[in-house]
């Protein structure tokens, strides 16, 4: 009898385990087992700073990757009031070229430069411009030759927000996350919110929505991926600015982006500070942020079997780095992105990481 009670209870304990906790429980990897390469991209100058940087895994296994920066004292995304443009560089992981600057301006700000393949093929460049994240022009460049040349800039329609992070490229629609800001900067809480918009046949749908259940708005710098056939998109509060835990947040559709679900809590905290989400080779999704609901540090990595709940794997940087960006090449190697200020230094340069995701996720 003793025997049958004891197996029962152990039974109930594995089952009720097991279904709270997806993952065998591992040591965090410890950074040199994983990452292959990390260099600094962007100029080393003084009195030069960069931010919010995007990557693109190209063919033959080259790479593109933009960032805005800009000379002058401070921060680009705080201090800095005009000549922060939009800089480019190719590589193939182990050597880059000189970074060049695609997009200027000389009265004005860069903002949130993302890059995309288009559903022609081509490479799409997102980026807005304006004094603020609070007053913006939403742009687009296109370019046929992997990034060496680009058209001239389009403004996008009247209602149309350029994408905040990487889009979706399906069946030749573009499903693209983008957030907006409002209001008065004390009110970041109450002032911000994520859409999904989808750009098929040379045309911007109508967005969607997506909230916190009761909350309109306070969620920032949605990340889309794909996870066991459904879109699943990562997304931020703004908490810790009324001085609350800061979380990273789900949704997930079931119809390629036309509708969403409410969002719901990770386990995940975040700091106010931008997510990068992604589906690996395995099938399973990976996430970099900085785990902390207060600072932007540290830099880490996460793994989900289903989009909420998550295991941090890899811390990539322990005292700072954020904003970061990632894509996965055909051989299904892992390429990063991310502000980084680099020992004795004040201002952030752009720093970019290689990482075998075959030993990330063993």
């Amino acid at each position: 009898m003793f025997n049958f009670i004891f197996q029962f209870i152990m039974c109930f304990l594995v089952t009720n385990l097991s279904f709270h906790q997806p993952f065998t429980l591992q040591e965090p990897l410890e950074k040199n087992e994983v990452v292959i390469v990390e260099t600094i991209l962007s100029p080393l100058n003084n009195s030069f700073d960069c931010h919010s940087s995007s990557i693109l895994a190209l063919n033959k296994n080259k790479l593109i990757t933009a960032w805005k920066g800009g000379p002058g004292n401070g921060k680009c995304n705080i201090d800095m009031k005009n000549k922060v443009g939009i800089w480019i560089t190719h590589g193939d992981s182990h050597a880059w070229e000189a970074p060049r600057l695609v997009i200027e301006a000389i009265d004005s700000v860069c903002w949130s430069p993302v890059l995309s393949k288009g559903p022609e093929n081509e490479i799409l460049l997102f980026y807005r411009k304006g004094p603020n994240p609070r007053e913006l022009k939403h742009f687009i460049k296109r370019s046929y030759d992997e990034g060496l040349t680009w058209s001239n800039e389009e403004e996008l329609p009247k209602g149309v927000l350029a994408p905040t992070s990487k889009p979706i490229l399906l069946d030749n629609h573009l499903i693209c996350p983008t957030s907006l800001e409002i209001g008065e900067i004390q009110d970041n809480d109450k002032s911000t919110a994520c859409f999904i918009e989808i750009f098929s046949k040379n045309k911007w749908g109508p967005s969607t929505s997506i909230q916190i259940p009761g909350k309109p708005f306070g969620a920032l710098g949605p990340s889309l991926f794909y996870l066991n056939d459904h879109l699943v998109m990562l997304c931020r509060d703004r908490s810790n600015k009324i001085g609350l835990e800061g979380w990273i947040w789900f949704s997930k559709s079931f119809d390629h982006g036309v509708t969403w679900q409410h969002l719901k809590k990770t386990n995940l905290p975040n700091p106010d500070s931008g997510i990068c989400a992604l589906s690996l080779p395995n099938g399973k999704a990976l996430v970099i942020y900085n785990h902390s609901h207060t600072h932007r540090k540290p830099l880490n990595i996460a793994i989900s079997n289903d989009g909420e709940n998550w295991q941090p794997t890899l811390t990539l940087e322990d005292n700072n780095g954020e904003f970061p960006s990632a894509t996965i090449d055909n051989e299904g190697f892992l390429h990063i992105t991310y502000a980084y200020i680099t020992p004795g230094k004040e201002q952030r340069v752009i720093k970019y990481v290689k990482i075998d995701t075959s030993k990330l996720t063993k």
